[in-house]
């Protein structure tokens, strides 16, 4: 790539392929389809926090790539639960994130 190409990319060229990609991500990961809506919304940051910790720990001990995909779903959850806290119920504050 030239460096002429390289300084006409943009991030909203890849945006249409990452949102294709999250559907994939999505239907292959039904335990999140299924209670991504059940999970509590106080406190998911901590959750997130937490799931974010444990990929990059599976990363640092065994050369496992990081599952941008799934941090992506993780993002649109808990960015859809805040927009639209009056979608979803009161739910037990204990529940662990599906993967």
């Amino acid at each position: 790539m030239t460096e002429s190409e390289a300084a006409k990319l943009t991030l909203w060229g890849f945006v249409d392929a990452f949102g294709e990609a999250l559907v994939v991500e999505l239907a292959e990961n039904t335990d999140l389809g299924e209670t991504w809506h059940t999970l509590p919304r106080e406190g998911q940051e901590d959750h997130i926090v937490t799931q974010l910790e444990d990929f990059i720990a599976d990363y640092d001990e065994g050369d496992v790539p990081v599952p941008w995909l799934k941090i992506g779903l993780l993002a649109m959850t808990a960015w859809v639960r805040e927009k639209r806290p009056d979608l979803f119920p009161d739910t037990e504050p204990d529940l662990e994130l599906p993967f």
